[in-house]
């Protein structure tokens, strides 16, 4: 309703409350302009006259209820919410609310019974499953979560939420066509929603699409300027393809407009690391050092990464707190993946009567393509004595049409382009490979390497038997 027809219908149920002083209806319709005008004291007002003319009135406890929530005034929410359900048992509405009120002080149980009040007298009440579903995504309960979410698009899909917290499930499995997808939806209907635009963007650059992902950062921008995360990501984006000095304006943007933003300091520092600027070197060190020790001892994933740890001037203990802490974050990604165990590959001897059994070995990466990994290691997968040895190659990353991703897959005897695959898909395919060693080319950047899949992994230059 336009301000204009705020108004006159303000002066019409003003009038009606004059005629008729005991009016109930016409007092919680007045209480509901002014709430619409901005005015909740005068709304509460409205709210307590109109309870005065009818004790029992539910929906005048719930409005007043709701006044109570958006002010933060929580307890004086929740008393009034369990006033309207107890003048009004099927007033849906005021059970999930008064569960959005008990979840938001604490009592999470209290509030998942609410939910499910709401349920029982409509089945397929949109805002009690998705918060339903939120409380589990919370717990840490994916499977439940999504199950909640889909029922929600299963009754309705204009709500966008279900669609941008199914996408971060599907995200969280390695599911990223499935994250894509709900995240096209949320962009279906809002096509200017900015944080859809940087979700499908940082889903796109995470699986090698980073053309794509760039596209997305700069229609989000285009929306909203001053968001930094998005110039903060198109940085990143920038510096994955090449166009450093790009990134580095991308980083300095980010920090104009936040400037408590450590991972764009941290990646910031990187970048003009990788094209020797050493401007104020000592002192960006000294911030960065700074900000990971407090994210450390906030248990904040630490936004420099163990690998460029190596490269900076820290104390050795912290860049191994730091690899503590991805190891930490990995094994928790891969908790979520809910995997039953897996079968070891049966231990054979190499040599066997009447001629030789292969060792099985796997390299998974997400840089075979037109990256120093492939530069430096290209010929490596094809010079394997094949009589002794079978090679697998696991590609993460879909193919990059360069030259140095046809070497290695001519060359290794079996290549298999996993880059559209969930993390728990290509775990299993691992695990029917009978891989018996497996070589991590990436570090702490990728979770399939927690699912125990196997006697002997590599990484990089560890070994763990």
């Amino acid at each position: 309703m336009e301000s204009g027809d705020l108004n006159r219908a303000l002066q019409y149920y003003k009038e009606a409350v004059k005629l008729k002083p005991s009016f109930p209806d016409a007092y919680l319709n007045l209480g509901n302009v002014y709430k619409a005008l901005g005015m909740p004291q005068e709304a509460i007002a409205c709210y307590q006259q109109a309870l005065q003319a009818r004790p029992n009135y539910g929906m005048a406890y719930g409005n007043l209820a709701s006044i109570f929530y958006e002010q933060g005034q929580l307890d004086m929410a929740i008393l009034h919410y369990k006033q309207a359900v107890a003048c009004d048992p099927r007033f849906l509405e005021a059970y999930n609310n008064l569960g959005n009120a008990l979840k938001d002080v604490g009592r999470v149980e209290e509030a998942i019974q609410c939910y499910n009040q709401c349920l029982q007298l409509q089945p397929n009440h949109p805002q009690a499953l998705t918060n339903l579903g939120n409380i589990y995504m919370e717990w840490n309960m994916v499977s439940a979560a999504a199950q909640y979410y889909k029922a929600t698009l299963s009754v309705t899909t204009g709500l966008s939420a279900p669609y941008n917290n199914l996408a971060i499930i599907y995200k969280q499995q390695g599911s990223y066509a499935d994250a894509i997808s709900c995240y096209n939806e949320v962009l279906r209907i809002d096509p200017l929603a900015a944080d859809g635009l940087v979700n499908r963007g940082n889903t796109y650059k995470e699986i090698g699409r980073v053309s794509e992902a760039i596209q997305d950062y700069i229609r989000a921008i285009a929306v909203r300027p001053t968001m930094a995360e998005a110039h903060a990501n198109l940085a990143s984006a920038y510096k994955d393809s090449g166009h450093v000095e790009a990134a580095i304006k991308s980083y300095r943007q980010a920090l104009i407009l936040r400037q408590d933003f450590p991972e764009a300091t941290c990646n910031l520092l990187h970048t003009l690391q990788c094209v020797c600027s050493w401007e104020d070197r000592d002192q960006m060190f000294a911030e960065v050092e700074g900000i990971i020790r407090r994210q450390i001892n906030m248990s904040v994933l630490p936004s420099v990464q163990p690998f460029h740890a190596i490269a900076y001037p820290l104390d050795p203990l912290l860049a191994l707190e730091i690899s503590r802490k991805y190891a930490a974050h990995c094994s928790l990604v891969a908790s979520r993946l809910a995997l039953p165990p897996f079968n070891h590959p049966a231990p054979i001897p190499i040599k066997r009567e009447g001629g030789y059994e292969r060792l099985r070995i796997g390299y998974v990466s997400s840089d075979f393509g037109n990256h120093p990994l492939s530069h430096l290691m290209g010929s490596v997968f094809g010079m394997h004595n094949r009589k002794n040895v079978e090679v697998f190659c696991y590609a993460l990353s879909p193919n990059d049409g360069t030259e140095w991703r046809q070497r290695i897959q001519s060359e290794a005897e079996h290549f298999l382009d996993v880059s559209a695959m969930s993390s728990d898909m290509i775990a299993k395919m691992i695990n029917e490979n009978k891989i018996q060693v497996l070589v991590n080319l990436n570090g702490y950047t990728k979770v399939v390497f927690l699912c125990k899949l196997f006697f002997i992994y590599i990484s990089r230059t560890i070994c763990n038997p």
